[in-house]
């Protein structure tokens, strides 16, 4: 989505990423909960992303539309809080970002 795919109505997905924010989630299970938080027919759904072990880049932050909100939920140990530190350091310019508790699965 971020690649600046296609939507069916001609739309690119960045945009619907920047009007309806997006969700990083660290981890499987708690990707795959925020992810089924709603329904596949809400048309204002976050868009949802995952970061395990190295896969947050400059690139793929690059990615993010301006100005998108982006909610970081990770877990509340060391390695959560050097996936926010890194993600926040990537968009705090450009994105306004809010930071949730620890993932669920925590």
């Amino acid at each position: 989505m971020l690649e600046g795919s296609a939507l069916a109505d001609g739309s690119h997905a960045s945009e619907l990423v920047a009007a309806s924010g997006l969700w990083v989630m660290e981890g499987l299970p708690d990707f795959l909960t925020r992810a089924t938080d709603y329904s596949e027919a809400a048309e204002a759904a976050p868009a949802v992303l995952s970061v395990l072990s190295g896969s947050w880049t400059t690139a793929l932050a690059a990615r993010v539309p301006t100005g998108t909100i982006v909610a970081i939920e990770t877990h509340s140990d060391a390695a959560g809080e050097r996936y926010a530190r890194t993600i926040v350091a990537t968009l705090a310019e450009r994105c306004r970002l809010k930071r949730r508790g620890a993932g669920r699965a925590a």
